[in-house]
């Protein structure tokens, strides 16, 4: 079963009966859109078939020509087969004719349906409303706080100019909301992986699995999403591309102890995004020609903001007009080819507060382009790598960054203590504390999730241990805005 081209799919956390309601809509063939409201317009529960017939009825009856267009979501009966099924043709109050037939084994009876109302997520039908799609299809989801009960991993795909598409509003469909307004869905250790030619927007997300956001085979595209993996565990990462042709675009990405956004195919592109406080920024496990990075924003992030771990022979990676930062006390490598790589192009980039602004494996390396990049308050600018004869060394003074330290901190449970520390410029839910070492804790990004004049909360427990040894830092305000001579 599937929805026609032109089909949609309501989704609302205020749904009821989880993922039970009808929810999907083909505007082309008229009638009312119920998937508009919570509630199903109709709950039959005396529905019959003839064996192979399209024909459904209904003694009790109920249905409308205005239904026409509606699916009718069938979820038990006996010899029923469960599934969604499209209202094609109003006949009376007690028969609709649907797209298929919905027995295959005998008569059906005593079925169980519902016309319209919104689907909901937190069920073991999370990858089935996927699955339902194809090319040209919409599932719009409301702002609200969901749950992914299960893994979805989609196996249909759009096409080239039909696209199927995942799309978060906030009152109106298309309203294109950004922060808190996004609906937000935590995965807990379940994955998402999007199918060939879908584009998920406008959603926020957070989870703990491994690759939590997965792109498919070929042309995944992530817009204006927030991607959060908050795991403590080592190499897990927030976004994995294994596809080619994938776009990411103007969304904010975290892995507290792996990387943002893992690369592992070729020609993808990622443009205006927030790549930070993650072990590593953004990797590339594999690449090959046409890969781009540009007007990113690449911060914070604890070993390297962008690595190329490549074992292949990667061509004509461009990384352009970037801000690659790691912190005013110095931290990780800006831009780190430590795979075998041949020209990479590093164009008008601010590369500042790295321990190595861009490192290359290969000493008297000359096949790179360099040119027209910024590097500031690096402690070292480059290794193995020529400098273009335009960089310039001038402090951008960005808008509003700025930094926070503290050597003898000590930790209860969530809670980090500074004893005499001011944390008062501290944002909740958007500053990250990286506590550097100490005695008894787990070092690493950890987001704050609350504050007083000297402690800080934190999302996950550290670990608890009075000793006052504990080395931490903040990065604080966030506006990468220059605002020097460059």
């Amino acid at each position: 079963m599937a929805l026609p081209a032109t089909g949609v799919i309501e989704i609302r956390s205020t749904a009821t009966a989880n993922n039970v309601n009808g929810g999907g809509f083909n505007s082309a063939r008229g009638g009312t859109d119920y998937t508009l409201q919570n509630a199903a317009q109709l709950n039959p529960t005396d529905l019959t078939s003839v064996l192979a017939s399209t024909t459904i009825t209904s003694a009790i009856g109920g249905f409308t020509s205005v239904m026409v267009g509606n699916y009718i979501h069938i979820t038990a009966g006996t010899n029923f087969v469960a599934g969604w099924y499209e209202i094609v043709t109003f006949t009376n109050a007690n028969n609709v004719v649907v797209d298929r037939a919905c027995t295959v084994t005998a008569d059906g009876s005593a079925g169980v349906g519902y016309v319209g109302g919104a689907m909901s997520l937190n069920s073991t039908l999370d990858d089935d409303l996927f699955e339902i799609a194809i090319a040209g299809n919409v599932f719009y989801i409301k702002a609200g706080a969901y749950t992914l009960n299960e893994s979805v991993s989609i196996a249909v795909a759009g096409s080239v100019s039909l696209e199927i598409k995942i799309e978060g509003y906030n009152t109106t469909r298309g309203d294109n909301p950004t922060e808190a307004n996004r609906p937000s869905i935590a995965f807990g250790a379940n994955t998402f992986k999007l199918g060939n030619y879908w584009t998920i927007k406008n959603v926020s997300m957070t989870g703990t699995g491994t690759n939590m956001l997965q792109g498919a085979d070929t042309f995944s595209r992530v817009i204006n999403c927030k991607i959060r993996n908050s795991t403590s565990t080592a190499g897990i990462n927030a976004i994995f591309l294994n596809g080619n042709n994938c776009f990411i675009f103007k969304s904010e990405v975290i892995s507290y102890r792996g990387a943002a956004i893992t690369n592992n195919d070729t020609r993808n592109s990622f443009l205006g995004c927030y790549l930070h406080d993650s072990n590593k920024g953004i990797r590339f496990a594999y690449l090959d020609s046409n890969t781009h990075i540009t007007n990113c924003i690449v911060s914070d992030n604890v070993h390297s903001n962008i690595i190329v771990e490549s074992g292949n022979t990667a061509d004509n990676i461009l990384i352009q007009g970037n801000t690659i930062y790691g912190a005013e006390n110095k931290l990780g490598v800006g831009i780190n080819f430590a795979g075998t790589i041949t020209r990479p192009r590093v164009f008008n980039n601010i590369i500042s507060g790295c321990v190595t602004g861009v490192t290359h494996p290969t000493a008297g390396q000359t096949t790179g382009f360099d040119d027209y990049n910024d590097y500031n308050n690096n402690t070292t600018d480059v290794t193995n790598w020529t400098k273009g004869s335009n960089d310039i060394a001038v402090n951008p003074a960005f808008t509003s960054v700025a930094q926070l330290t503290g050597s003898t901190a000590t930790t209860s449970g969530s809670v980090l203590t500074q004893s005499g520390g001011d944390f008062s410029t501290v944002t909740d839910n958007v500053d990250f504390v990286y506590i550097k070492s100490g005695t008894g804790v787990t070092v690493g990004k950890y987001m704050i999730t609350s504050h007083t004049s000297d402690t800080v909360t934190l999302d996950i427990a550290p670990g608890t241990n009075a000793t006052a040894d504990k080395v931490w830092q903040i990065t604080t305000g966030h506006n990468f805005m220059p605002t020097g001579a460059i």
